[in-house]
């Protein structure tokens, strides 16, 4: 059995014995942008990872997609794991004020080569790409569609947002290191290996 349909079954049922309710250790806080939510929901699901596996989260994390729900406002995150070396399975979560844990996503083909961001890097991308956003293109507060994802030694970021008058727009960021600092650079496609 594969690892990651071995996890999904230990921890789809880990959730319902649970009641899908996340325990008062498994929250963080959902701030007011789909990044700062995305960021949330990954170390929420993270919590609840190392609960049914007794594992810490890591090179197995792929990415994640957040996206303002129009009817209730909540933030939807699906956060996707390699399962194998051509295949990924995923957790969704709703977030409002917290994020609670959703349905498990099917495993899907996806070629993903070794990661070589560290945690601490990766997390310090979000609030780069979330600067650069807020200082080159629009403020946060206007995102409906984010999707990070990892390849390499990079972290990838396609952000869509609507621009008034001019309907939803697209733009996306490269970050890696550059010495003692995190750098994130708009370029103008999707970086490699989009999921």
């Amino acid at each position: 059995m594969k690892f990651g349909t071995a996890f999904f079954s230990i921890f789809s049922g880990w959730v319902l014995a649970l009641g899908m309710a996340n325990s008062a250790e498994a929250q963080a806080t959902v701030g007011p942008n789909l990044l700062q939510s995305g960021w949330a929901a990954r170390e929420v699901f993270a919590q609840n990872y190392l609960a049914a596996t007794g594992q810490v989260l890591g090179a197995e994390f792929v990415g994640l997609s957040a996206q303002v729900d129009a009817s209730s406002g909540e933030h939807v995150v699906r956060v996707w794991i390699g399962d194998s070396a051509n295949s990924i399975v995923g957790q969704e979560l709703r977030c409002s004020a917290t994020c609670n844990l959703g349905a498990a996503l099917p495993s899907q083909a996806y070629s993903h080569p070794q990661r070589r961001v560290s945690e601490a890097l990766l997390k310090e991308t979000v609030q780069a790409a979330a600067d650069e956003f807020k200082r080159k293109i629009a403020p946060l507060e206007q995102l409906t569609t984010v999707k990070l994802w990892v390849r390499g030694a990079y972290v990838y970021y396609r952000m869509e947002w609507v621009k008034p008058g001019a309907g939803t727009q697209t733009s996306f960021m490269a970050c890696d290191q550059h010495g003692a600092h995190v750098d994130c650079h708009r370029q103008t496609r999707a970086g490699a290996g989009e999921f």
